[in-house]
C-alpha cells in the first residue's frame, strides 16, 4: 500500500503520503507506557473503601502502640508489697501489716499485740490492747492519763468506734478505741510522722474480728 502511493505522487507528495502514513501507524500503535498513561486500571468502589478502612485502621494502631509505648515509659513503677496477716486467736482479731514492720503477741498480756518496724514480744511502736468489762468509750477515756484531740467517728469491721489524737507523757500519736461486746479494742500508735501514721492506717483499716 505504501509503494503505490510513492509511485503514483511526485517526490514531494510522496514525501508528505509517507510521513501522514507513518503518522497514522503511530496513533494506531501507541507504545506501553503511552498506554498506561491513557488507560488507568479499574477499581470498583467496593475495594476502594475497603482499602481505605484497612489503611485507617493500620495507621490507628500504630498510633496507639507509640502513644501506649511512651505511656508506660513516662509511668513510675509502683512496687507492691504483699501484706501479712496477723491473728491473736486468744481474742478472735486479726490485721494486716507490711513486710517492712512486725507484729507479735505481747509475752506478759496474751490478750494485747504489738507492731512497728523492729516489734517484738515485748516492745512495739505500737499495738492493740483489750480492755474487759467497759460500758462506753467516754467512761473509758476518761480514766486515762491523756489529752484528747479531733475526735472522729469511725466504722471498723462493721463496729462502731472513735478515732483521735492522743497526748501524753512521754509520747503522742493516733489511737482508735471500738466497743465490742463489753469490751474495748484500743488500736494505738506512738508516734505521728506520716509514713509510720500511714501505716497504722492499713492497719485500722483490715482490723478485723474473727470466729
Amino acid at each position: 500500500m505504501l509503494n503505490l502511493q510513492l509511485r503514483r505522487n511526485s517526490k514531494a507528495g510522496a514525501k508528505r503520503e509517507f510521513v501522514s502514513v507513518a503518522n497514522k501507524a503511530s496513533v494506531a500503535r501507541p507504545g506501553f507506557f503511552f498506554s498506561i498513561a491513557q488507560t488507568p486500571a479499574k477499581i470498583d468502589n467496593l475495594t476502594m473503601r475497603k482499602l481505605i478502612i484497612l489503611i485507617v485502621i493500620a495507621l490507628a494502631a500504630i498510633a496507639s502502640y507509640f502513644i501506649f509505648g511512651k505511656n508506660q515509659a513516662n509511668s513510675p513503677s509502683v512496687p507492691v508489697q504483699s501484706q501479712i496477716l496477723f491473728v491473736n486467736q486468744d481474742w478472735k482479731y486479726s490485721f494486716e501489716y507490711p513486710p517492712v514492720w512486725k507484729a507479735a503477741i505481747n509475752e506478759y498480756n496474751k490478750n494485747n499485740s504489738l507492731f512497728g518496724p523492729d516489734a517484738s514480744s515485748t516492745e512495739g511502736l505500737g499495738g492493740v490492747e483489750i480492755f474487759p468489762d467497759q460500758k462506753s468509750i467516754d467512761t473509758f477515756l476518761s480514766g486515762v492519763a491523756a489529752q484528747y484531740s479531733e475526735k472522729t467517728n469511725i466504722t471498723i469491721n462493721g463496729v462502731a468506734g472513735i478515732r483521735m489524737r492522743y497526748q501524753s507523757f512521754p509520747i503522742s500519736g493516733e489511737q482508735v478505741s471500738i466497743l465490742k461486746d463489753g469490751k474495748i479494742y484500743n488500736i494505738y500508735i506512738g508516734n505521728d510522722k506520716s509514713e509510720d501514721v500511714d501505716i497504722f492506717n492499713q492497719i485500722v483499716s483490715s482490723f478485723k474480728f474473727i470466729k
